[in-house]
């Protein structure tokens, strides 16, 4: 597989009407979240009392490639002020969710894969050296619970699988150690295979599924690209084949934002799915290189 990698928001310079939708982003909720929102605000992630699963991960996952594209001095302070908080409350043993480890198994674990896309990001921004050894924890933690039966993949750390290999590349990279590879491994098998359920996107259902979740389709079109260098495989571009069949099934201009097969009685979730697509577009610009 030819091999690419994404410019870092350090790396790039936004000027023009691109600066300036950043800039919008900065000034409104994107910039402020943490100033209005007791989720975010007083986080257990950060010591709070308030939610401590996916919502601090999330926003810093946008938040910190904002504050250091638009190079804002306040803004990457808050970032640091976060992560600082998050490494405080990182256990012994490498846990770093705010959870208490005798509930681990009852936690879905899309807030560990979350977390540590967030560390690459801030790493990839910050150069912050607590970074690998920090995540070398996080993983190795991970891994020994999954390999150990401690923990499986259930509901959204099931379906997103394919967002901890961010983390799991970076530190193959890194280190090279087998249990690497053997994390791929099993995080490949017990995640949700997509390419199964085709069949399930050609006809409308009229309720919400994990297998037709709009946002979980429009994400999961990344997972061989991260995943099969780490692993060993082929290439197949197996996404291509993916986006034929929604776009076959999508809507009149090929468009799978509200394709009739993910039709879902709560249409906040198609907004969610289109919101994360702008967001796409004007707060985490992305350009690409060549390694070659």
């Amino acid at each position: 597989m030819r091999t690419w990698n994404f410019y870092a928001a350090k790396e790039l310079h936004p000027e023009g009407w691109v600066r300036r939708q950043l800039e919008i982003q900065a000034e409104e909720l994107s910039g402020n979240l943490d100033k209005v929102w007791r989720d975010v605000r007083d986080s257990a992630w950060i010591g709070g009392t308030a939610e401590g699963w996916e919502r601090v991960p999330y926003w810093l996952d946008g938040f910190i490639p904002l504050a250091y594209l638009l190079d804002n001095k306040d803004m990457i302070a808050r970032a640091q002020t976060y992560v600082d908080a998050i490494f405080a409350q990182q256990k012994p043993s490498g846990w770093i969710c705010p959870c208490d480890e005798d509930k681990i198994p009852g936690y879905d674990s899309w807030a560990v894969q979350l977390i540590s896309k967030v560390l690459v990001v801030y790493y990839e921004c910050s150069g912050d050296e607590r970074i690998p050894e920090a995540l070398y924890r996080v993983l190795k933690n991970y891994y020994e619970l999954l390999e150990s039966k401690t923990i499986s993949l259930f509901g959204w750390g099931k379906y997103r699988w394919f967002e901890s290999f961010i983390a799991i590349n970076f530190i193959w990279e890194h280190y090279r150690e087998d249990w690497v590879a053997d994390l791929a491994k099993i995080i490949k098998e017990q995640g949700a295979d997509y390419a199964a359920m085709t069949e399930l996107w050609k006809t409308p259902l009229n309720r919400w599924t994990f297998d037709t979740h709009i946002v979980n389709l429009g994400m999961m079109l990344k997972y061989e690209a991260v995943s099969c260098d780490v692993r060993g495989e082929e290439y197949t571009d197996i996404a291509e084949k993916l986006i034929t069949i929604l776009k076959a099934y999508g809507t009149a201009p090929t468009m799978i934002g509200a394709v009739p097969f993910l039709l879902e009685l709560d249409t906040s979730r198609e907004l969610h799915y289109i919101r994360m697509n702008v967001k796409r577009i004007s707060s985490k610009l992305k350009c690409w290189r060549d390694n070659d």
